[in-house]
């Protein structure tokens, strides 16, 4: 129930804020994790270039021509990232692509 001054509705906003810092708490050092074991900062310095490179363009560097790995998870996990400044985002003119560096 909820009083005149909307206290329910703000405590709800607030138990949604921790439920949201205990998974970042959680997910962050995980994709970090995740992009120090692939080598991904490596991929994308390679050659010392600091090009930007697509989620596609990163696996085909740390994979090789047999390939593997989702490309979109890894977009995902970069986007994460790049909110925290652990990457930088590049958008190509039209929208469809991320690229990193």
């Amino acid at each position: 129930m909820e009083n005149a001054n909307g206290e329910s509705s703000n405590n709800n906003n607030i138990a949604r804020l921790a439920i949201m810092e205990l998974a970042n708490m959680i997910s962050v050092p995980m994709s970090l994790n995740a992009v120090v074991k692939l080598k991904v900062a490596d991929a994308i310095w390679q050659n010392g270039s600091n090009a930007p490179l697509s989620p596609v363009e990163i696996l085909a560097k740390i994979r090789g021509p047999q390939g593997g790995g989702d490309p979109e998870n890894l977009q995902r996990i970069l986007r994460m990232l790049t909110s925290y400044g652990v990457f930088k985002e590049h958008v190509v003119d039209d929208g469809s692509q991320r690229r990193y560096f």
